[in-house]
């Protein structure tokens, strides 16, 4: 039986006999031998069981001592402060970090008040969190700024949550000061870029990628608006397709495309026409990556080289790039046991490597966390640097996040725990996650490498003045355009390369500058080193210090010099041309490419159609305005001929007339010529040339019709003269063959036989008379010599003279004739013609009417017109007749019904009478039943 002899098993037993005699104040003794001896028994088991329990409890005693010392080791050696505060802001108790963090030894800063040590700008954002700790009973958060010794700062996060009892306040303090450096880095870095940005004269615009071919605008500097005459609300948040104008967009979103598609810069130039006029640009889009490699931003800058396109003044622009970084700082702790290899962490540092409870935590684990590359340099650093040279691990290094094997950087700081044998046992310390701040410093190197690299090799003009206008900054633009050396130029105001006149007027707008306005587009004159004037255009902003205090000016400027000289010479060479294209008689002008529409029109144009610009706004432009003026040839179709120029790449120029209905109401025939206008091989413009061609034009086409004219008549001459000599050689063979046969029998024949071949001779005679006679007036009429007299005349009357010479014709053939003419129908006619008109078709229905037939004369007035109709139930024309009963060349005489003879020529002759009239002429029969004539002249 083990015997404890300590002091405290003797108090224990004296407090046992006391609490003994406390309950009884009787003692019953056992009444037997046996009872005693039981008892004996039971008190050396219980004696037992107390001894056993007393080295548990030492063990238990021991294991404490040991856990609290390894709090207490990793408490104190945290590199995180930790301080226990009251509710009135005392300190209670804190760590070694904390006490190192105050610069004070930790026993003076016990009872003393934390805020003491918190800067008076930071200090009420301590007391609010102090409150909000207290009452929220939650972890709170806040940043505060550490004053110690009065002049060393540390920025420091706080964390604070209570004690289960809300009596004390448990506080952690991080060291962020390093982050807030690189923060404030960041912002000078971002103010450096943000005035580039917004004083640059390049049009800058940020995209984010919602799809292929789905580009919104989501940031644009103030070039942008310039360039584009939008303002801001008109573009950010607007697709690419509701900003970029219709005629430019397919192309400009195929080379976005191009850009997204392909991962890199794509640089083009494009033409950009706006209601105010085009403007041209060099467009460069650079594709944004996020971490995973996928595109998620274009950014991409426009420099306007319209000036330098019209005076071919060639300007470079480099692209412009803003990034920004944002640091979270993040601690964990770990704990490593040496001799069994065998690791614990917090679960910020889980996070931080990504693992979970189920990782193995050894220490080929935690090699396998460690990034490839830095694992021999991590271990050579742990073996030589900290146990060799037993110094405390500050590293920094790449790792695995092993849930999604990203690459971070971690901040380790530890220190090793030595045993008795100064040989090291464990290790204690904290990882940082800082892979933010990496990124930050890495996105600030790379913003200062851009920031050097886009200002040294800008054509732009990049300056930089102090307050009182002297150089602290040029870049090497500078010595291109003024002739002077950097150096020689730094340190000198600005007015020192001006004359005293430009120097008085540049001053005011410096001064303005100085008062926290911007200059933009200010344009200016100053003297080169060879006394050379230099125009320059500039855009200013003033410069502030960390205090906002304005200590200066810095911008951008750019060289005009050539573009005025060539906009004088223009100018001059403009003046030439006006005075050219206005006295000229041609008619010059332009047409847009784009709108369609005239870009000029000289002054000729007015002269010789009567219309102007204005007018032809007014009639819809110049398309509507051809429809309407163009008449006699087909409209030039211009889309059409686009495509004929593009697909088959024509050269020269292009001619057509057309015939124009002038303001007047005139016609005249206008001969236009005009020339493509290409640049890299597209369709830029169109010059033209009108000429009035009217009276040459008018000339031509008399010329073919007289042509026309006489050929028919030579051709229907020579048919008439065939036919004539086959009509004139019948009755004259009559006439000779009884002339003949009385010549040799006129003493054998009687005298009434005589007389009878006599008859038939006269008879021959009136038909060669008749025909000659009808030949003639025909004759006259073709060749325009019988007068034309028109008059008033009353239609009833001439048609009832006419009747009254045919009555006899009428009487023998015992014809009923009908007048259904209406009295008193005036007409504008010529007698002699009208007559002609009615004798002919009458005498015609009278030939072919049988005896005892019926002839109708109809007349009425409609639309304006005369219209007659000579009617007969006679033995009607033939279909095939019909058509060429008008035709000269298919004259042919038919007997009538008591074989009456006839020329042939009459209704050539109608035709031609009402012709004359302005009238028709036109034929209605049925075989056999009837003939229907028909005229209708204007009343």
């Amino acid at each position: 039986m083990k015997k404890i002899n300590n002091s405290g098993s003797k108090q224990l037993r004296k407090r046992a006999v006391e609490q003994l005699k406390g309950k009884s104040s009787k003692i019953i003794l056992p009444s037997s031998e046996a009872d005693v001896l039981k008892l004996i028994h039971e008190f050396e088991v219980h004696q037992i069981e107390l001894e056993i329990q007393n080295d548990e409890l030492a063990l238990a005693k021991n294991v404490a001592e040991i856990a609290t010392s390894k709090y207490l080791e990793l408490y104190d050696f945290a590199p995180t402060g930790y301080f226990t505060l009251s509710k009135d802001g005392k300190i209670i108790d804190l760590n070694l970090s904390g006490a190192d963090m105050l610069k004070k030894v930790r026993s003076q800063l016990i009872n003393n008040q934390f805020g003491l040590f918190v800067s008076t700008d930071t200090k009420a954002n301590f007391n609010l969190f102090l409150n909000r700790v207290f009452s929220s009973k939650v972890k709170e958060n806040c940043e505060v700024k550490i004053i110690a010794n009065c002049d060393i700062s540390t920025y420091v996060l706080l964390t604070g949550v209570t004690t289960k009892k809300g009596e004390h306040c448990l506080l952690t303090a991080v060291d962020i000061t390093e982050r807030k450096q690189v923060e404030i880095e960041l912002i000078e870095s971002k103010q450096t870029l943000s005035t580039i940005y917004d004083t640059i004269s390049d049009a800058i615009f940020h995209l984010v990628v919602e799809d292929k071919g789905v580009y919104r605008f989501t940031s644009i500097n103030q070039s942008f608006c310039k360039f584009t005459m939008l303002n801001q609300e008109q573009v950010i948040g607007k697709l690419v397709n509701e900003v970029i104008p219709e005629s430019a967009l397919k192309g400009i979103l195929e080379l976005f495309d191009k850009a997204y598609v392909e991962k890199r810069i794509v640089i083009w130039e494009e033409i950009f026409y706006y209601p105010e006029g085009q403007k041209i640009g060099i467009v460069s889009v650079t594709p944004v990556f996020n971490e995973n490699g996928r595109c998620i931003n274009l950014v991409g800058s426009v420099h306007d080289i319209t000036q330098r396109k019209v005076t071919e003044d060639k300007l470079q622009e480099s692209e412009r790039f803003l990034r920004e970084t944002q640091i979270i700082a993040k601690l964990g702790t770990y704990s490593l046991d040496i001799i069994t290899g065998r690791w614990e962490s917090s679960e910020i540092l889980d996070t931080i490597f990504g693992i979970d409870s189920n990782f193995d935590r050894s220490v080929e684990g935690w090699t396998s966390i460690i990034h490839p590359e830095w694992q021999e340099i991590v271990r050579n650093y742990l073996l030589y640097e900290v146990v060799g040279k037993k110094s405390n691990f500050d590293k920094e290094y790449k790792i695995i996040r092993q849930n999604d094997k990203a690459e971070c950087w971690v901040h380790g700081v530890g220190g090793l725990k030595y045993d008795d044998n100064n040989r090291p046992i464990a290790m204690f310390g904290t990882i940082r996650d800082i892979t933010q701040r990496k990124l930050g410093q890495e996105a600030i190197r790379e913003s200062q490498s851009l920031y050097h690299d886009l200002v040294e090799t800008s054509q732009d003009l990049i300056w930089q003045c102090d307050k009182e206008g002297r150089y602290t900054y040029l870049n090497p633009a500078w010595e291109q355009t003024f002739g002077y050396k950097v150096e020689e130029m730094l340190g000198k105001k600005f007015t020192d390369f001006q004359t005293p006149e430009r120097a008085a007027i540049d001053s005011n707008e410096f001064s303005r500058l100085l008062q926290g306005n911007m200059v933009k587009g200010f344009e200016t004159i100053h003297i080169g080193k060879t006394g050379n004037e230099i125009h320059i255009v500039f855009n200013a902003k003033y410069v502030t210090d960390s205090n906002n205090k304005i200590i200066g000016v810095r911008g951008s400027a750019y060289d005009i010099t050539k573009q005025k000289q060539i906009e004088e010479y223009l100018r001059e060479s403009e003046e030439k041309y006006r005075l050219l294209v206005t006295n000229i008689r041609d008619v010059i002008y332009s047409i847009d490419v784009v709108t369609k529409e005239f870009n000029y029109l000289s002054p000729a144009f007015e002269k010789i159609t009567g219309y102007s610009m204005e007018d032809i706004q007014k009639m819809g432009g110049r398309t509507s305005f051809l429809r309407k003026v163009i008449t006699k040839t087909k409209i030039f179709e211009w889309d059409n001929y686009k495509i004929k120029l593009k697909e088959d790449q024509l050269e020269g120029d292009y001619i057509q007339e057309e015939w124009w209905l002038c303001k007047d109401g005139s016609y005249k025939c206008l001969r236009d010529q005009w020339i493509p206008i290409f640049e890299n091989g597209k369709l830029i413009s169109t010059y033209g040339v009108l000429a009035d061609f009217t009276m040459r034009r008018l000339a031509e086409e008399k010329l073919k019709v007289n042509e026309s004219i006489l050929k028919k008549n030579n051709a229907d001459k020579d048919l008439f003269i065939s036919i004539l000599a086959h009509d004139l050689k019948n009755p004259f063979n009559s006439m000779l063959g009884f002339l003949d046969l009385l010549i040799e029998n006129y003493r054998d024949y009687d005298a009434e036989k005589i007389e009878t071949q006599l008859d038939i001779i006269n008879s021959s005679a009136k038909r060669i008379f008749n025909l000659l006679e009808s030949i003639l007036m025909w004759a006259r009429s073709q060749s325009g010599k019988i007068p034309y007299h028109p008059q008033n005349v009353c239609f009833t009357a001439i048609c009832n003279e006419v009747l009254s010479d045919l009555k006899v014709s009428v009487d023998v053939k015992n014809l009923t004739v009908n007048s259904l003419a209406k009295d008193e129908l005036i007409v504008l006619a010529d007698i002699d013609m009208l007559k002609t008109v009615l004798r002919n078709l009458i005498s015609n229905a009278i030939k072919f009417s049988y005896p005892g037939g019926k002839i109708d004369i109809f007349a009425e007035q409609a639309n304006s017109k005369l219209i007659v109709s000579v009617f007969d139930n006679g033995i009607g024309i033939a279909p095939e007749r019909l058509d060429t009963l008008f035709d000269i060349s298919k004259v042919q005489s038919t007997k009538g019904t008591s074989n009456e003879y006839g020329t042939g020529l009459g209704l050539l002759l109608c035709k031609e009478f009402i012709e004359k009239h302005g009238g028709i002429i036109w034929v209605e029969s049925e075989m056999g039943k009837y003939s229907k004539f028909n005229f209708s002249i204007p009343l």
